[in-house]
């Protein structure tokens, strides 16, 4: 039975079931599928590989494990090493898991049979404690027995205390609630089966009246009395439009002759109005006017006697500018004046103290001069003395010189004027 790679349709009511299989791997498909019965495996038994020196333990899985089948523990998920007599015995899914039942024959408080169907969603609680007596204190086909045995006792209680007619009211996930503790039927049948199922590590998440069916000819004589009721309905509801209609159409008229009136008498008023706005309007136009032209003849008046006064103004300030002009050019030319005066006076000091500077400069530069000379002189001499000593010198030195004649003059200048003729 390959229930991993086949999908098999759900059968209309539930039935759990334990089912073998090869591998851990496959448990989590196992687990979201059915068998071929269209039951729903809540525990997967898988085998144990001999050569293995591990178990694995997938996610979403409580994992019992056992050794020389002596109770070991619930297992965590993931990758365990252990010797091959060690086992896993039971897989048990985390998933919430449904069961769909029926409850038929229920007697209602008037003696009327109905069929209530019911869904009930649990799961195994978390815990070792919880899953250690969800394998041991029940079998899975003894929860299917107790699961269908509770819940039909309580539906045919609660069935007992309700009619024909209220039986509807519990169907649904927010039904009919209790007058008592205000709870609803739902709460009160997961709170009643989690009293019965706690010892067996079962967690009722929700009880849910999925639907209620009556016998079929009293569901006939319901629908023809609702037939006949909605047709009653219908005739008074249509009865009411059409009365309705009728009163809209008349109070539409009246509503439209009212405003039709209305208008009428705003449209009077409304020109009424407007011819008195139309009289006052002209009214103040000829008032504007005179008042513009009394204005516009004070303005006039008013810029002929500021045009002659600014005439005026302007006469005096022309000859007041004049007056002033003239007092500046007085000022400014004597001011002239003054500072030729001035001027002349300055360029005359100057130069009689550049003069002076000058003749005293003169006077040292004659006495610079005059010592001058005087060291010349003496410089003049010397060089003299000099010469002559070189062309005493020289005379001194030509062997072929011979001195012969009177010598009335300077001996010294003809030596000298004889050297320079050899020197040519």
């Amino acid at each position: 039975m390959d229930l991993v790679h086949q999908n098999f349709p759900k059968s209309q009511y539930t039935k759990f079931v334990a089912v073998n299989c090869g591998d851990v791997d496959e448990a989590i498909s196992i687990f979201g599928n059915f068998t071929p019965q269209g039951d729903t495996p809540i525990i997967c038994m898988p085998e144990r590989s001999c050569c293995k020196p591990y178990i694995i333990i997938p996610e979403g899985s409580y994992a019992v494990v056992v050794k020389h089948g002596s109770y070991q523990g619930v297992w965590e998920p993931g990758l365990h090493w252990c010797m091959p007599y060690t086992e896993i015995q039971f897989l048990i899914t985390k998933q919430n898991f449904q069961f769909d039942v029926p409850v038929r024959n229920c007697p209602t408080i008037d003696n009327i049979y109905i069929q209530i169907e019911v869904s009930i969603v649990m799961r195994v609680k978390p815990g070792e404690e919880n899953i250690k007596n969800f394998v041991q204190k029940t079998s899975v086909n003894q929860l299917n027995e107790q699961l269908e045995a509770v819940i039909s006792e309580r539906i045919r209680v609660l069935a007992r205390s309700k009619t024909h007619l209220e039986a509807y009211s519990i169907k649904g996930k927010n039904s009919g609630k209790n007058r008592d503790d205000g709870k609803s039927v739902n709460s009160q049948l997961t709170e009643y089966m989690n009293g019965i199922f706690e010892t067996k590590g079962i967690d009722i998440r929700s009880v849910i009246i999925t639907r209620v069916n009556l016998d079929s000819e009293i569901a006939d004589q319901l629908e023809e009395k609702t037939t006949y009721a909605s047709m009653n309905t219908l005739e008074r509801k249509q009865q009411c439009f059409e009365l309705r209609v009728i009163n809209d159409e008349q109070e539409y008229n009246q509503k439209k002759e009212k405003m039709k009136q209305g208008r009428q008498a705003e449209s009077e008023r409304f020109n009424k109005l407007k011819a008195e706005i139309e009289k006052d309007n002209g009214k103040i136009n000829a008032d504007t006017a005179q008042i513009i032209a009394d204005i516009r003849e004070k303005t006039t008046a008013e810029v002929n006697k500021v045009n002659a006064l600014s005439q005026l103004e302007a006469e005096e300030v022309k000859a007041e500018t004049k007056m002033i002009r003239a007092r500046i050019l007085a000022e400014g030319r004597a001011k002239y004046n003054e500072t030729i005066a001035e001027a002349e006076a300055y360029v005359l000091t100057k130069e009689a103290e550049a003069r002076q500077k000058t003749a005293e400069k003169f006077a040292e530069e004659l006495r610079i001069r005059g010592k001058a000379e005087t060291r010349l002189s003496e410089k003049r001499g010397h060089e003299l003395q000099m010469s002559q000593l070189g062309i005493l010198q020289d005379l001194a030195q030509n062997r072929n010189l011979k001195i012969f004649g009177e010598q009335k003059e300077n001996l010294m200048a003809q030596f000298s004027a004889f050297k320079m003729i050899n020197q040519q």
